[in-house]
């Protein structure tokens, strides 16, 4: 335990220099954040163009899917975008485009689910879907959070050479190491939980869409105006 335990620290003391990126969600690498003219400048540069039914979204294709996006602000700070899913799907195929992309975010490293058995999130062939909605209030959503590598090393780094000193840390024992193992993972998750990026299915005058969400929490409402 002590021997990995001093490996781990000894390699991130090690590294000297990391990513500057700011430690927000990002929608096409474009930081979800700033104001909400910039924001759709910048997704326009993606190849997105406004819509001609809608003068507050945009359409283009995402992911293979042809898609509507709106840019939410909370005083003129962005904290989402939203991409809509332009096709109404059956159930069969909703199913399966929602399953396809629990997959495609499992198998993605920049993601890590909010569950610990995110099997959870699939829905089952024999469900329906319409009647788990409308009788039951049922809600299909699929919960991740987005993070840098690179920045969870450099604030795991500043943690630590702030609380103990070189030799300190040679010397912690094994209920020490552990206790600075589980306090670093607590500060890791409470900065990682700000990055959400999370889908679900909608209703919408009796069609049913998917859409997901690319949320920087550092910028929603927090209840200051109440």
């Amino acid at each position: 335990m002590k021997k990995l335990f001093l490996s781990i620290i000894m390699m991130i003391i090690s590294i000297n220099s990391f990513a500057q990126e700011s430690n927000i969600t990002k929608f096409l690498g474009i930081p979800v954040d700033g104001s909400k003219s910039d924001m759709i400048a910048k997704i326009k540069k993606k190849g997105f163009k406004p819509s001609i039914t809608d003068n507050n979204l945009l359409e283009g294709e995402f992911n293979g899917e042809d898609v509507y996006i709106s840019v939410v602000t909370h005083k003129d700070n962005v904290y989402r975008i939203a991409v809509h899913y332009k096709a109404t799907e059956n159930e069969a195929d909703l199913r399966i485009a929602y399953n396809n992309l629990c997959n495609q975010f499992l198998d993605n490293p920049k993601y890590i689910p909010l569950l610990t058995e995110p099997e959870e999130y699939f829905i089952s062939k024999d469900e329906n879907i319409a009647y788990e909605i409308r009788v039951k209030n049922k809600r299909y959503d699929a919960i991740f959070y987005q993070y840098d590598k690179s920045q969870i090393q450099k604030e795991m780094q500043e943690f630590i050479e702030n609380k103990y000193s070189a030799e300190t840390i040679m010397q912690l024992g094994d209920d020490e190491q552990k206790e600075v193992i589980l306090e670093a993972s607590l500060k890791i998750y409470e900065r990682v939980q700000k990055n959400c990026v999370w889908f679900t299915i909608s209703e919408i005058l009796g069609e049913y869409h998917i859409t997901i969400f690319y949320d920087n929490k550092h910028n929603e409402a927090n209840g200051e105006d109440l």
